[in-house]
């Protein structure tokens, strides 16, 4: 098994038997792909969840959110979306 992989698997096995699901919040950069590609490669009874949140604030927040919805679609990861409004206070 990879270094990566086996550092995850063994964190993985220090959480509680009952949890089901490992949720990773998704926003499509490199460190949240490779973590849940990684993390869908695992071969654990938990079922991995990709969470992601448009807060609209970038002019190309929808597109990033049909980046990671593909990301997902293409590891077998399950996802979830919500857009969000973000008050601007300046």
């Amino acid at each position: 098994m990879e270094p990566f992989l086996e550092f995850l698997s063994q964190r993985l096995a220090g959480l509680p038997v009952d949890s089901r699901c490992c949720a990773v919040a998704f926003s499509g950069g490199v460190d949240s792909t490779v973590l849940l590609a990684a993390m869908s490669r695992l071969k654990t009874a938990r079922a991995v969840r990709a969470l992601h949140v448009d807060h609209g604030l970038n002019e190309d927040s929808r597109e990033w959110e049909r980046h990671c919805r593909t990301i997902a679609e293409g590891l077998g990861v399950e996802y979830s979306s919500c857009r969000i409004a973000v008050e601007n206070r300046s």
